[in-house]
């Protein structure tokens, strides 16, 4: 089931102290509110459950004052019985229609329980599928999940991931965050997406096989902004040595495959493993840290790790336009 909207779930829609809270702000002088209201929700999906609340909420949030921007979505959810095929024949059909016009609204695109039923594995025929589709005005897309809760029997195949990179072409963020993904998930939308300018993956699984180096986002030459926070890495023991080598691998270091325009990146609590089933995960070694701020692009401008502060500290005076934090 495909359906654009102007809203989702709010944090205090959604919690019944939270709830009454906003009907006691209802009585405040609506300049009042409105000003409060810039203090609510960090996603997308915590803002737009505001208009949800009431009516007289509704409209506050589209007053002048509210600095915050709901952005229009197309919302993506499973449906008892349909499987990814039917899914992308139904982006087929309409195509050109006035159903693909009126879409043409909503530059953003978020998929529901993207681990419940979605899992026909049909990487060969989704390009096939897909051919002759694409959504050239999403410019974001939000396939996460709540909770890194999915269970390994429940991976999210590469099927529908792939068709999605496949007609998303102008791409400029990404949220895989807590899904367990087949291997390979995000090379392809490197790959197919060559305008990414934002990725964010918290929570990876050891199964994804995303790669310390970053050669999984090798052909995102745009890429700015990396958020991959509690996530276990793949990294060979060799790749390990040379990324933490501070005399010798000059060329080796944290993300060296993607590193160019970077200006943000946040690997806190951040793990590595020689192999993909996350046996031996060891914390990314402090050389690591170092040698990754001391050779980043000239745009980085922030940089969130584990970091001790004694290498911050050493690292602020190498590195003063970098700002660290743990």
């Amino acid at each position: 089931m495909i359906y654009p909207v102007r809203t989702a779930t709010a944090i205090i829609a959604t919690v019944d102290d939270d709830c009454a809270l906003v009907l006691t702000l209802l009585g405040l002088p609506m300049p009042i509110r409105v000003y409060i209201f810039n203090y609510l929700g960090e996603t997308q999906d915590e803002l737009m459950g505001l208009t949800h609340v009431s009516k007289q909420v509704h409209d506050d949030c589209y007053r002048p004052g509210i600095e915050w921007k709901i952005i229009p979505t197309i919302e993506i959810s499973p449906t008892k019985g349909r499987s990814t095929r039917i899914l992308l024949q139904q982006l087929l059909y309409n195509k050109d229609n006035e159903t693909s016009r009126k879409l043409r609204r909503f530059p953003r695109m978020h998929v529901n329980d993207v681990h419940k039923r979605y899992l026909i594995p049909l990487h060969r025929l989704a390009a096939e599928i897909t051919r002759d589709v694409r959504m050239d005005w999403i410019l974001s897309l939000d396939i996460s999940l709540s909770s890194q809760s999915t269970p390994i029997g429940e991976a999210v195949f590469l099927s529908l991931p792939y068709a999605l990179s496949n007609i998303l072409p102008n791409l400029r963020d990404v949220d895989f965050s807590n899904a367990n993904t087949t291997y390979r998930v995000l090379e392809n939308f490197s790959y197919r997406c060559p305008y990414l300018e934002k990725v964010i993956w918290n929570n990876i699984h050891e199964f994804s096989g995303v790669h310390l180096n970053g050669d999984d986002m090798l052909s995102c030459k745009n890429l700015k902004e990396i958020i991959m926070d509690d996530s276990v890495f793949f990294c060979s023991n060799q790749n390990k040595d040379g990324i933490s080598n501070l005399e010798n691998h000059i060329h080796e270091f944290i993300f060296h495959h993607c590193c160019k325009t970077l200006e943000r990146v946040s690997i806190r609590n951040a793990k590595c493993s020689d192999y993909y089933d996350g046996t031996n995960k060891d914390m990314v070694p402090q050389n690591a840290l170092i040698k990754f701020v001391r050779n980043a692009s000239s745009t980085l401008r922030w940089f969130r790790s584990d970091l001790n502060q004694e290498n911050m500290t050493m690292l602020q005076k190498e590195r003063p336009g970098i700002e660290l934090l743990n």
